[in-house]
């Protein structure tokens, strides 16, 4: 089973997330056209693996 990592305590809006996976951090836009797009990508990746 894939980790979960519950993130809701580290959330600050006030600038945009940063995402880090292992020595790589990307700064992403945290608007709404962008984390709608981003679920988007996640959705359908998730339905690939199935």
């Amino acid at each position: 089973m894939a980790k979960k990592i519950d993130i809701t305590d580290k959330l600050d809006f006030s600038e945009n997330p940063v995402l880090k996976i292992k020595d790589i951090e990307v700064e992403v836009k945290g608007d709404a056209e962008t984390m709608l797009r981003l679920m988007g990508v996640l959705q359908t990746t998730q339905k690939c693996r199935q």
